[in-house]
Formats: C-alpha cells, sequence, structure tokens
C-alpha cells in the first residue's frame, strides 16, 4: 500500500466513525498482516548465491583493492573493532537484554574482517562467537531487542561464512534461526504494531535478515520475509517527511540504521527501492542541522527527548555514507569524514558499515554554504545558528506533537486511545528550547530521564504541575491521545538578521490547568541575542513558573538580571516583564514566577557571549496592544526590536556596531 491510499484508509475509516458505523483500525496488526503481498522474483535470483547479504561475491575484489585506498579509514575500522572481539566469547548471560545484544553486535565486525582479509584468526573468532551464542536457550526474551540483535548478526554470519561451515554447523545454526525468527514473527506482538517504534525496527530487521539469509532452505522463512516487509512499509508510510523522530537522536539512529540496513536488502533481494520515501531523503539534513559547531565524539548534537549529546553506539556516519551516496548529497559525504576523523561513532554497533556504504567518488562539500536555519516541520524542530564555525551560537526550539502531525492525523481520527504506533521515549517539553553558544551548553536539556518530568526543562508550569505525558518511566502517551492534545509551531520565518518561531502549547496541559494560552515567541537576532515572550492566559488565576536549566550554575547581577557561566563562557538573563516577579537560582535551575494571574506576558532577554565581556543590558520601551518595544545594548551592538504578539512579526532596526 503507497502513502496514498494509507491516507485514504484513514480517511475512509475516519468518515465511517462520523458516521456512527463500526469503524476498523487501518493501522491494527491484523488489518495490515492481512495486506496483500507478492513475493518478488528477483528473490529467486538470489537461490543458493553466497555470499549475498550487503556483501556480493563479484564486488569482494574491487573491496580488497580499496581498503589500501580510498577506504583505508574505514577498513582500519572494522579491523580495529574486529581485533576487540578476537580472543573473546560472547556474554553468556542468555536472560540479559544487555548482553545478548551485545553477542549480536560480535559477529558483523569479525565476520567482515574476515571476507575481506581472508585472516583465520577472524574466521574462528566469528565462527566461535556465532557458534555458542546459538548453543544458547533463549536470547533474553526472543521477540524483543536481544532478538533482533542476534537474528541479524547470525543471519549475516551464517551468509558470509557459509563456505567456512561444515554441514553439522550449518545445520545446528540454522535449526537456532528457524526457532529464534519463529519466536519473534508469532510471539506476543509486544511492539510490532507500534509502528514508529525503534524496537519494531530493529526485531523486524532481524527477522528479515534470517528470512533473506535462508529463503532457499526453509520454506518458514519467506513469511518472515513478507512480515518484515509490510512492517517497514508501514513505518516508511508514517514516518516524517523530515527525516526526524521525536524520542531524540540516538533513539533515532536506532531506528534509522535498522531501516537503511532493510533498505538495502529489499532492493538486493526483492528489487524493491524504499529509496524514494521522504522520510529518508530528510535523514541528512536531520543530521547536519543538530550537529554542534565544534562537535566531538562526546559533545555531538542537539537533541530533544530520550537522547545524550552523543549518538551512544547508533551512527551516524554510516547512515550519512550511505545515503550521502544515495541521493549525492555532498554535505552529508563531508560530515561523515569530519566526523569519522573526529572519532564519532568509531566503536559503534554498525559501523562497520562504513566500508560498504562509502562512496569515494562524492566529493565532500563543507556545510558553510548551507541555511544557518532549519525547520523539522513534522515534529516541530528548529535548530538556528550564527554560522557554521566552530564559535557559532546554536539555539534549538521543539512545539510539535507527541509524535509528530503525520502521526497526529492518525490518532485524530479516533483509533489512537487505544493504539499507539509511536514510541515512549520522548518528553513533556513542549515549547522548550537549548542554547549553545562559543563551544559550551548555556541552556540545556536533561537527557534520558526517568521519570519524564516537565520541569527539567525550560519551559512554563501552571500552579507547579507540567505537561501531559509527565510522571513515569516512559512517556505517558495515553494521556495524551485520549485528551486528542497536540502542539504547533504557528511561524517560523528566518531573514539574514533575525528568525522569528512562534510555539503553541495548545491544549498539552491537563484541563485541569485551566491553560486557555501559551504561545512562546522565540526570537533570535544573529549573532548572539535571544528574547522570549510567553503570551500566557488561564481561565482562572493562576501561578505560571518560568524555568531555565544550565550545565554549571547562576550568579545574580541584580533583583531580576541573571548571569549563567560555564568556563569562559556566559549567557546574561535579563527579565523585562512583567513588573511583579518573584525570581531566583537554585543549583542549575532559575525559577521566575508569577503569582494568581488569568494572563500575563513573561519576556525575557538571552544574551550568550564570552564570560570575560561586558554583560548586557535592555530596556523596555514600550508595551501596548499586543506589541512590545525594545532597546538591547551589548559590548559589540545596539538593537531596536518590536514584537508584535498579535500579528505575529517581529521588527528590528539595522544594528548600529558599538
Amino acid at each position: 500500500m503507497n502513502r496514498r491510499d494509507l491516507v485514504k484508509g484513514w480517511l475512509a475509516a475516519l468518515a465511517a466513525s462520523r458516521a456512527g458505523r463500526a469503524s476498523v483500525d487501518p493501522l491494527s496488526w491484523q488489518v495490515v498482516m492481512a495486506r496483500e503481498w507478492k513475493r518478488p522474483a528477483q528473490l529467486d535470483a538470489f537461490r543458493g548465491v553466497r555470499p549475498r547479504l550487503y556483501v556480493k561475491r563479484d564486488s569482494l575484489e574491487a573491496l580488497r583493492r580499496k581498503i589500501a585506498g580510498p577506504r583505508r579509514q574505514a577498513w582500519k575500522i572494522v579491523r580495529e573493532n574486529a581485533d576487540r572481539y578476537l580472543g573473546r566469547m560472547p556474554p553468556d548471560d542468555y536472560n540479559s537484554q544487555s548482553h545478548m545484544r551485545e553477542a549480536g553486535r560480535g559477529i558483523p565486525w569479525q565476520a567482515l574482517a574476515y571476507v575481506v582479509s581472508g585472516e583465520a584468526a577472524y574466521l574462528d573468532g566469528a565462527r566461535k562467537w556465532m557458534l555458542t551464542i546459538c548453543g544458547y536457550p533463549r536470547w533474553e526474551r526472543n521477540n524483543s531487542l536481544s532478538g533482533g540483535e542476534c537474528l541479524f548478526g547470525v543471519s549475516v554470519g551464517y551468509d558470509w561464512l557459509y563456505g567456512h561451515l561444515d554441514d553439522s554447523e550449518r545445520r545446528f545454526v540454522r535449526e537456532k534461526l528457524v526457532l529464534q525468527a519463529e519466536a519473534l514473527k508469532n510471539g506476543p506482538p509486544v511492539h510490532h504494531d507500534r509502528w514508529l517504534a525503534n524496537h519494531n525496527h530493529v526485531e523486524h530487521l532481524g527477522l528479515a535478515a534470517a528470512g533473506f539469509a535462508l529463503f532457499d532452505e526453509v520454506p518458514e522463512a519467506v513469511r518472515w520475509i513478507r512480515q518484515a516487509d509490510l512492517v517497514f512499509r508501514v513505518m516508511l508510510d508514517l514516518a516524517a517527511g523530515d527525516g526526524s523522530s521525536t524520542e531524540g537522536h540516538q533513539y533515532w539512529g536506532y531506528t534509522a540504521e535498522s531501516v537503511l540496513r532493510y533498505a538495502e536488502l529489499a532492493r538486493d533481494l526483492l528489487g524493491e527501492d524504499y529509496y524514494h520515501h521522504e522520510w529518508l531523503k530528510g535523514v541528512p539534513d536531520f543530521v547536519i542541522h543538530s550537529t554542534l559547531p565544534d562537535f566531538s565524539a562526546e559533545n555531538c548534537v542537539m537533541s530533544f527527548g530520550d537522547s545524550g549529546r552523543s549518538y551512544a553506539s547508533h551512527g551516524p556516519t554510516h547512515i550519512l555514507y550511505r545515503l550521502g551516496a544515495e541521493y549525492r548529497n555532498a554535505q552529508a559525504q563531508w560530515l561523515a569524514l569530519e566526523m569519522q576523523r573526529r572519532q564519532v561513532g568509531r566503536a559503534d554497533f554498525s559501523t562497520w558499515a562504513n566500508l560498504l556504504w562509502y562512496d569515494e567518488t562524492l566529493s565532500p562539500v563543507p556545510l558553510s554554504q548551507l541555511p544557518t536555519f532549519w525547520h523539522c516541520e513534522d515534529i516541530g524542530w528548529i535548530t538556528s545558528r550564527s554560522g557554521w564555525d566552530a564559535d557559532a551560537v546554536m539555539t534549538g526550539f521543539k512545539c510539535g506533537p507527541m509524535h509528530g502531525h503525520k502521526a497526529q492525523r492518525y490518532y485524530d481520527a479516533n483509533f489512537g486511545a487505544s493504539h499507539e504506533i509511536g514510541g515512549g521515549h520522548g518528553h513533556p517539553d513542549v515549547n522548550s528550547f537549548q542554547v549553545y553558544a562559543y563551544g559550551k551548553w548555556l541552556a540545556i536539556d536533561p537527557g534520558y530521564e526517568r521519570p519524564k518530568r516537565t520541569d527539567t526543562h525550560n519551559t512554563i508550569l501552571i500552579d507547579g504541575k507540567g505537561q501531559l505525558g509527565e510522571g513515569s518511566t516512559w512517556f505517558e502517551r495515553k494521556a495524551v491521545m485520549e485528551a486528542r492534545a497536540s502542539s504547533a509551531i504557528l511561524k517560523a520565518e528566518h531573514t539574514p538578521t533575525c528568525d522569528y518561531v512562534v510555539g503553541d502549547a495548545k491544549n498539552i496541559y491537563p484541563a485541569a490547568s485551566g491553560l486557555a494560552k501559551f504561545h512562546r515567541h522565540f526570537v533570535y537576532l544573529r549573532p548572539d541575542l535571544i528574547v522570549v515572550a510567553d503570551d500566557l492566559e488561564a481561565d482562572r488565576q493562576v501561578s505560571w513558573e518560568w524555568l531555565l536549566h544550565t550545565e554549571v550554575g547562576f550568579e545574580k547581577r541584580g533583583d531580576r538580571q541573571f548571569t549563567a557561566i560555564n568556563g569562559d563562557v556566559a549567557m546574561d538573563i535579563e527579565f523585562l516583564l512583567p513588573a511583579r516577579l518573584e525570581v531566583g537560582a537554585e543549583g542549575r535551575t532559575l525559577k521566575a514566577a508569577v503569582r494568581k494571574q488569568r494572563r500575563c506576558l513573561v519576556v525575557v532577554l538571552l544574551h550568550p557571549r564570552r564570560a570575560a565581556g561586558a554583560p548586557t543590558s535592555a530596556e523596555l520601551k514600550a508595551q501596548s496592544g499586543g506589541r512590545v518595544e525594545l532597546t538591547i545594548r551589548s559590548a559589540i551592538q545596539q538593537a531596536q526590536m518590536s514584537i508584535n504578539l498579535k500579528e505575529r512579526r517581529v521588527v528590528s532596526v539595522p544594528r548600529d556596531p558599538r
């Protein structure tokens, strides 16, 4: 079913619901698995051909020649990771998810090192590793991340080393693959119909790999391929057109590498080209525009959701190499090469694919000519920066639905209250922002957190309470779906001097909060001035609490003026409105409270700067009729700014050098 058919199905189901007739969920597991699927004829062209998964016999000689030339660095990474496994045995706690995931990942490194080099030590290591894993009675819960990882690793090892296993070893591995694939295929579908969740993608990649490895040996294998193919088709149809995920870059990376590995298998063995999907086309920009100005392996990315500042073992160099080659994206190629040089992803789980996916015919082009403003429209993420140099100022803003606008249309069609189609690694963080400048964090996101909390983000509390979705280990999706809650960016404007974003929190706070309006106006005046204006309204008098979190702490400069200092970098914070405000810093959190007001306007100036520089000052020139006029003076510039909240319009007078 293509995207148009999928949308038509949703609309038909919604129309039936509104007409009062019983409606069938078009994305239920039963409905999707009942779709027509024909065995592609191309599959039979690979009958009896080994290897056939990613590595092809007729391309091996060319690959071996390249490891001494253009793929020398990628080959070095394969060898050093394969060497880490030599002389070791896989973890033996088969009830442990982390141990079994590691067990599955150890095979491809050693097997690929052998296929390319022919060195017996790698063959011996990969064979022992694979046979040991196949001797375990189960792979944790079988139909889990562990089951998917082990299925993939063993299937690749079986295919790549097929000619170096004797008949009894092949039978032993084959029987285990059948047992585990059937357990994953038919087991309780804990994640099967969560179409946008990384668990589903990892598990079904493993199922697909087993199917492609065994389709010409066991009859069940084609059924595994069918199920996996239907899963990935639905995922790609539902996924945002901007290559994104609301769960944070680490979980996004887990999905992206799984989808790519499947797309390669499907193109080769099924003749299905999934690279036409908009989500895959958008992936390079998602990586590029969220990468920090002076990125390193440990401090690489600005992300929202359950993610740290690295990719934590999920790329993204191999992802960028593959999609750079596919779409001839020269900036993606440049970033992948630069990340590889800076050790990003060097020991990550699937970067063995760098060796296979790097295309030396694509000349890299630096990022410096790209736009400095990027709007990830489906999930409502925006990044903006002063430039592409290492000392640039970078801001991030988030205001979007739980799983993106495309998924929200499904939830709004009455099915979502009982069917979660995405994962639980999002955060209750609507209208939050981050600031990174001159190589230091100044306004931060909490990263991975348990439980999920609004008060750890740079946004607003109402009577001390946060947004729907908070309070549990996983983001509480059901509470959001039952309330039909959402949020959206109302305006995203980029000009040569100023970027202007308006986020609408809509009904993402509980109905009991009484919220009637939360419009956050976020203005970034390049290179280093930020104004946040929050237009707030409730159906009764409430207490509003404005939050800002930083990495180190705050120094007080006045009753309404604070400075966040992180080493040799600082950020001035000045509260311009309202007149009555209780402000205080506690540790790494700055809180500003407005007590018992139905309506209020909070206007705050942020100025990231070098700590040795002079603090910023601002003056409120006028406020009336939903319009705010400011004069801002810093050590390097003076700016006059007018924000029309009603018309959502910003005017900034050209800046005068100081």
